[in-house]
């Protein structure tokens, strides 16, 4: 037997212990349904219970259909006995996507209207992403295309998948999974913030002495302000930043405090080598 028209996601487990209750009281009371070859279209779990208990699964058998037909047919009568978030709602559409244009272009032939037809071409998006939210359950075409979009958004970040998944069991809305992607990425913001803000101050310890002059207090200050985002602006003092500090118009201030800087730019070199150097480049 084949899961090829399983479709929907697993019953809940309160909602599976339900029904082997229920089966195991008084047997299967809806009947299956299969294609010609035996194949399940409806009734998976209802049919795994009864084999778990030796009972006999009464089944309705649905011939002729095309593919597309079985996996709709399968969505359809599923639908009518389930409740679906949005989100599920929205990754079951995306799943029979193909199915519901599948199923629009054999309608289109059948009124002698090919799929290449330009007017045919021009509304097929629209009409299957109506049919599409109908057919799950969503009150428009425009609200499927929109939710389908975030979700392909946090779909393609690197904690998508799990995101994907917490929304297909039920966990979490379409606007959970954005707003905790979100807050992971402002956490990570956060974090190489505060890695770059540390890397800045592990560089002022080696150019700037402990206890040092009053402009250099200041250039710490301007440096720190000036390198907190970025590793190119680390490296990059300003012009404007050397002159907050050399506001004052002292000319010998300001000849100590270049000599200082000349002597900090020195050791900075020879501390960090290679790796200053190919930082100054990628900022050039």
């Amino acid at each position: 037997m084949t899961t090829t028209y399983q479709l929907l996601p697993p019953l809940a487990t309160d909602d599976l212990e339900r029904l082997r209750a229920s089966i195991r009281e008084r047997g299967v009371e809806m009947p299956i349904v299969v294609d010609e070859d035996g194949n399940i279209l409806d009734g998976h779990t209802r049919s795994g219970i009864a084999a778990e208990f030796g009972i006999d699964c009464p089944r309705i058998v649905r011939a002729g259909l095309s593919e597309h037909e079985k996996r709709l047919l399968a969505v359809t009568l599923n639908l009518a006995r389930r409740q679906l978030t949005d989100a599920q709602k929205v990754l079951l559409g995306r799943t029979i996507e193909p199915d519901v244009a599948a199923r629009s272009a054999e309608r289109q032939r059948e009124i002698g209207k090919a799929p290449t037809d330009p007017l045919w071409t021009s509304v097929q998006k629209g009409t299957t992403r109506d049919e599409v939210a109908r057919t799950v359950g969503l009150s428009s075409g425009r609200t499927y295309e929109r939710q389908r979009q975030v979700v392909e958004q946090i779909e393609d970040e690197p904690d998508g998948p799990q995101l994907i998944a917490d929304m297909e069991r039920g966990d979490l809305t379409i606007r959970e999974a954005s707003d905790e992607l979100r807050a992971r990425r402002d956490a990570e913001v956060r974090h190489q913030a505060r890695a770059e803000q540390a890397m800045s101050h592990d560089l002022l310890s080696i150019v700037i002495p402990p206890g040092g002059r009053t402009e250099q207090s200041a250039l710490r200050a301007a440096f720190t302000t000036a390198t907190a985002s970025t590793r190119k602006n680390l490296i990059s003092l300003k012009a404007d930043r050397v002159a907050d500090v050399l506001d004052g118009g002292d000319a010998d201030r300001a000849r100590r405090f270049l000599d200082d800087l000349d002597m900090w730019s020195g050791q900075l070199r020879s501390a960090l080598g290679r790796g200053l150097r190919l930082v100054e480049r990628e900022g050039a």
